[in-house]
């Protein structure tokens, strides 16, 4: 019974540290999340700071990004040392516990030498493997707070994925966005039917891409509605709404050219020549010894930004996604290939809202509907 108890107040002395080692491994986990942003922002410039000598600019934002973290880790080695310190400590006073119940009751004769001897070993081993899990769960209760953000994380996007429903159309009325500088871009009503292929044009700075963030969910409008529909033309709740996005700048990932465009859905193998053909990616794949098979190298770029941006135009139509925003896709391939895939872009089933410059006029009067943005005044043309 003495055992057992002891055992049991044991086991509860990392609950003591428990919210401290918690939130110094949560401290850890934004430090290092800002020291990787950094390294991300400033090292992506890198060659425009060596263009302008600004190395120090450099230095200084990493080393207090680095500093931040080495403190955080420092902060969280504290403390679990002290847990484990603690952990130790209530450990030897079991075992000595033991010990002396036993001498106390062989000093009364209640047990003999032999037993108090066997009673000290049985203290050894048991309170020897206690400790070992009072270590192990010191460690597991100081992820506590960041297991369960990830947890809900991963359910968040799960949920999503499951109740997204894909949008065919979209209704925009009385829609406006203010920035925190005091900066309002207001948005001319207009309608996107099923299957549309619309052009979005303005000058820089007209609002273009906020527009995408609005309708991306991204960011807030200050006032105004944005409806979608499905493709018998019912209104879809905003928050449901699945709509796909092509950036300007491709997302690409250290896999084959072939993996990238299915998004390792083996399902979708049989489809990938069509999209390189029709993306013009085929021309580019003859040049490489392993063609589609060519594994993408992000950090050396053996492929361009043109070629980037038909590996993610081929997945945006492999994976048939109803309605697409389209940033800029063919702002790096070269005119001839860039208006053969926006041919066959106007020639797909999908919805297309497309933000492009220095397009033909020939090729301006194949799309369906132009919204034309200026800063004095934004116009949705038929």
């Amino acid at each position: 019974l003495f055992t057992a108890i002891l055992a049991v107040v044991t086991l509860l002395l990392p609950k003591i540290m428990e919210k401290k080692t918690s939130a110094a491994m949560k401290e850890v986990n934004v430090k290092n999340e800002k020291l990787l942003n950094t390294i991300e922002h400033w090292l992506g410039g890198l060659q425009e700071l060596r263009r302008y000598t600004a190395y120090a600019r450099l230095s200084r934002e990493l080393h207090k990004a680095s500093h931040s973290y080495v403190d955080a880790n420092k902060q969280s080695y504290k403390y679990r040392n002290i847990s484990y310190i603690i952990n130790t400590f209530g450990n030897a006073i079991a075992q000595i516990g033991m010990s002396a119940l036993a001498g106390f009751l062989f000093i009364f004769h209640q047990i003999s030498f032999g037993d108090w001897a066997v009673a000290g070993s049985f203290a050894f081993l048991i309170f020897s493997s206690i400790f070992n899990m009072t270590s192990a769960i010191t460690r597991v209760k100081s992820t506590k707070e960041l297991r369960e953000q990830t947890f809900l994380l991963r359910k968040k996007i799960k949920d999503e994925s499951e109740n997204k429903q894909p949008a065919y159309g979209i209704t925009v009325s009385n829609l406006s966005a203010k920035y925190e500088n005091g900066e309002q871009i207001s948005y001319p009503d207009f309608s996107i039917k099923p299957g549309a292929k619309v052009l979005l044009t303005g000058d820089s700075g007209t609002g273009k891409s906020t527009l995408f963030k609005l309708l991306l969910g991204k960011m807030k409008p200050e006032s105004g509605e944005i409806k979608f529909t499905d493709q018998a033309g019912n209104l879809i709740p905003f928050a449901e709404a699945k709509v796909g996005y092509l950036p300007q700048d491709p997302i690409v990932f250290p896999a084959s050219i072939s993996d990238n465009i299915t998004m390792f859905n083996e399902k979708l193998a049989d489809k990938v020549e069509a999209a390189v053909s029709g993306m013009q990616l085929a021309p580019d794949l003859a040049k490489m010894p392993n063609g589609v098979q060519t594994v993408i190298d992000v950090k050396n770029e053996n492929i361009s930004g043109g070629q980037r941006q038909k590996v993610v135009l081929a997945r945006s139509a492999i994976h048939d996604q109803p309605f697409v925003l389209m940033d800029e896709v063919t702002s790096a391939i070269d005119r001839a290939g860039s208006e053969k895939i926006i041919d066959n872009l106007l020639h797909s089933n999908q919805t297309i809202l497309m933000i492009a410059h220095n397009l033909s006029p020939e090729v301006k009067a194949k799309f369906d509907q132009e919204i034309k943005l200026t800063r004095t005044r934004k116009e949705a043309n038929r």
